[in-house]
């Protein structure tokens, strides 16, 4: 009996582990709290992965995704590295601050920003002898580069 409680207590553990949202910096990571108990709270504090716990204050973020006799509260994600992280929030009173919440398993997803923007002559001008910049064919004259061909 023992030995089918601790594979049952594995297996929830490691299905918590494993779920994965998808996230971006930038985004909101929310969670709930029992309305009723909200006022007795001074702030949340939210760590990302093993890093120090900072205050996330107590901003309210209700929304139709929070659940019924519960306040949601959010916190912005910060820019991190592509990769799984995990962000960890506890509630705080004036004086101490309580349990951490299990970690929240996400796979941040940074989208790049386009570099090296540039404008290049189509490939079938490209290696044309008659190519000029700025100039479209049947635009104006073509000055030829060909120097044979000036004699």
């Amino acid at each position: 009996m023992k030995r089918i409680l601790f594979a049952l207590a594995f297996l929830s553990i490691s299905s918590v582990s494993f779920a994965q949202v998808q996230a971006q910096p930038g985004q909101l990571y929310k969670w709930d709290f029992p309305t009723a108990e909200a006022a007795t709270i001074a702030r949340f504090e939210v760590k990302a992965d093993a890093g120090a716990f900072a205050s996330a204050g107590k901003v309210t973020a209700d929304d139709a995704s929070t659940v019924s006799g519960q306040s949601s509260f959010s916190w912005v994600i910060p820019a991190l590295p592509n990769g799984a992280h995990t962000f960890t929030v506890r509630a705080c009173s004036l004086l101490t601050c309580g349990v951490d919440t299990s970690p929240f398993l996400v796979a941040v997803v940074v989208i790049s920003t386009p570099t090296n923007q540039r404008i290049t002559p189509p490939p079938f001008l490209a290696h044309a002898r008659d190519y000029q910049p700025g100039v479209l064919a049947g635009d104006g004259p073509q000055v030829s580069t060909n120097t044979a061909s000036a004699r």
